[in-house]
C-alpha cells in the first residue's frame, strides 16, 4: 500500500516514517495519509506519535544511529544463566535467535552451543560451552547496533554462513 513512497514501512498495523529533514517527514506524511484515504483507511490519532527522535517497535529501538537491541531483551539474557539440560539450551538459543543480526559470526559463536543439541550426544557442559556461552553473552550486552545504510561510505558485505550451516 505504500510502495513508491520513500522512507517508508509498513508492518502490519504500524507505518514508520523517516526522513532527513522536517519538510521532507511532512511530506511523506502527507503522502501517506492520501494513500491510506484513497484505500479507505483511518488512523487512531491517539495511537499516532509524531517527530519522534527514538522509537520502541518489535522488539527494538530505533533511532539517529541504526536499530539497537530493546534493552528489556538485553536485561533477560543478561540475567540468563548458563543452560543445565537440553530443553534450557534450546529456551536460550530460541531467545538468543532473536538478537542473531546484533551478533557477528554469530553461527560461529554458538557451534559449540548448538552441536549439543543433537539426539546423539549427551548434554555434557564443558569449556568450549562456557565459552561460548560467555562471549554471547559479552556481545548482547554490550548494545551492539546495526547501522544505518550510508551509500556514501564505503561498503564491505559478509555473510555469517559456516561450514556446520547457516
Amino acid at each position: 500500500m505504500l510502495e513508491g513512497i520513500p522512507g517508508t514501512i509498513c508492518h502490519m498495523d504500524d507505518i514508520l516514517i523517516w526522513r532527513s529533514t522536517q519538510e521532507e517527514h511532512d511530506q511523506r506524511l502527507t503522502e501517506v495519509c492520501k494513500r491510506l484515504k484513497n484505500f479507505g483507511m483511518t488512523l487512531n490519532a491517539k495511537k499516532c506519535i509524531f517527530a519522534q527522535t527514538s522509537i520502541k517497535g518489535l522488539g527494538h529501538i530505533i533511532d539517529g544511529q541504526g536499530i539497537h537491541s530493546d534493552p528489556d531483551k538485553i536485561a533477560a539474557i543478561e540475567n540468563y544463566q548458563p543452560p543445565t539440560n537440553k530443553k534450557k539450551l534450546k529456551q536460550l538459543l530460541g531467545m538468543d535467535n532473536y538478537l542473531a543480526r546484533f551478533v557477528p559470526n554469530y553461527s560461529d559463536i554458538l557451534l559449540p552451543l548448538t552441536s549439543m543439541l543433537s539426539n546423539k550426544v549427551d548434554f555434557v557442559w564443558e569449556a568450549p560451552q562456557e565459552a561460548a556461552f560467555q562471549k554471547l553473552m559479552k556481545i548482547l550486552s554490550s548494545d551492539p547496533v546495526l547501522m544505518i545504510f550510508d551509500p556514501g561510505r564505503e561498503t564491505i558485505v559478509t555473510t555469517d554462513a559456516s561450514s556446520f550451516g547457516l
